[in-house]
């Protein structure tokens, strides 16, 4: 029962979200079936681990139908089923709930359909008059300008409602905002991912659309606060395209400057991409690269940019920051920053992550002992991170001298590259 595609996603649910769903459940506009809220009712004991004995099919359909009834595989299925479609309806709710934009649309439209002129009205002019700052204009805010007038537009010809200022003009330039802005970031995207993806993106278009934007005054500073994203992207894609300092320079003082002026997660992703090209500037041999990685990496930690959510939103930015303090020297940061930030990464493998970050800070100080003394307490089991496990364990055999664990663990570890066909090649 633990391994049904129901079960997983459950799991998913934090407790907040499962109570809500219970009611969502127990709502006849929603659903009308007892059973169905039985089985929820049943599961919820479990939640979230679901971890127990006595946690099965069988128990389970006594839950749901009662204990004198024969059990009767395919009678519980079928209930599953239709807690699985309320589930799916469930999740879509959440995230129509958490989006906005999309309430004003539908809503418009709602009531542009049902000729409700008078309502209409009303939320359209409510909806021009909110102003919102440049960090919460995300791309997916032109286009929702542009379709709140694109509706209203379409509304005023149909129903001849004077009372309705708007503009084919005001929905063009929106959509237009919208278009470059996602096009800019899609090719950023793109070029940022070459390293792994073997295909080449075309870049035809793509420097059309630079050079629009460098003969039209979208990048004049007057236009910044309108449209930051656009400044963001175009520099970033200038990066990117042709992996020069200047660019980089030019982008990481934008940064410095206006980081308010974007929403956290585009910031986040601005920033990742940054990551990659002085990551891939490390790897040439430029050095000096450690330096720009730490102090990035301090301004992301210090201005909650990577915090999701509550948590690290990966594990590798943790992982990465702490190598560029190890890498610098700069162990009393280090130490200050596992000690503040490692209850943040998700509970997922937490303990293994901070014990081998506490590990890889003693075997810097010259803590030898003590870095072996968390290494032998945990492993991990995904071929990458063992490696690395390993071969900070091999590391640290070797300072303590201790021949007979080093030649042990070596031989154990070649035999299981040879096994393992993952990471054989590297």
């Amino acid at each position: 029962m633990q391994k049904t595609k129901l079960v997983e996603v459950i799991q998913g649910l934090n407790d907040k979200e499962i109570k809500r769903f219970e009611d969502y459940v127990n709502s006849p506009f929603f659903n009308k079936n007892d059973k169905v809220m039985d089985l929820l009712k049943y599961l919820r004991k479990y939640h979230p681990s679901f971890d127990n004995s006595r946690f099965t099919k069988e128990n389970t359909y006594k839950a749901v139908f009662g204990s004198k009834q024969k059990f009767n595989l395919q009678k519980l299925r079928n209930v599953m089923s239709q807690l699985f479609k309320l589930l799916d309806a469930y999740l879509v709710q959440l995230e129509f709930d958490a989006d906005k934009d999309f309430h004003a649309i539908s809503l418009l439209a709602a009531l542009d359909k049902r000729y409700m002129d008078k309502r209409f009205t009303q939320k359209y002019q409510e909806f021009k008059k909110q102003k919102l700052s440049p960090i919460e204009r995300t791309t997916k805010y032109y286009y929702t300008k542009y379709r709140i007038e694109d509706i209203a537009f379409d509304h005023s010809i149909k129903r001849n409602n004077r009372l309705i200022d708007t503009s084919m003009e005001e929905a063009d330039v929106n959509l237009d905002y919208y278009f470059l802005t996602l096009k800019l970031r899609y090719y950023c995207v793109m070029l940022n991912s070459r390293n792994v993806i073997t295909v080449q993106p075309n870049m035809e278009f793509a420097n059309q659309i630079l050079d629009y934007l460098e003969s039209s005054s979208l990048l004049d500073e007057s236009f910044f606060e309108q449209i930051p994203s656009i400044h963001f992207y175009y520099r970033l894609l200038l990066l990117l395209k042709e992996e020069e300092d200047s660019y980089y320079i030019d982008l990481k003082e934008l940064l410095a400057s206006h980081r308010d002026a974007l929403p956290v997660k585009e910031i986040r992703q601005i920033y990742t991409a940054v990551f990659n090209y002085l990551n891939k500037k490390l790897k040439g041999g430029e050095g000096r690269y450690i330096r720009d990685i730490y102090e990035l990496y301090k301004i992301m930690f210090e201005q909650d940019i990577l915090i999701e959510n509550g948590f690290i939103n990966n594990h590798l930015n943790f992982r990465n920051a702490l190598i560029a303090g190890l890498r610098l020297g700069e162990l009393d940061w280090a130490e200050m920053f596992i000690e503040k930030y490692s209850p943040l990464l998700i509970p997922l493998n937490r303990e293994n992550w901070v014990n081998y970050s506490l590990a890889e800070l003693n075997f810097h100080k010259k803590h030898y002992k003590e870095t072996l003394k968390y290494l032998l307490g945990f492993e991990f089991k995904d071929a990458f991170n063992y490696s690395d496990h390993k071969t900070l364990l091999a590391k640290t055999y070797y300072e303590l001298e201790e021949d007979e664990a080093l030649f042990a663990l070596t031989h154990a570890f070649r035999i299981y590259l040879h096994r393992d066909n993952n990471i054989a090649e590297h």
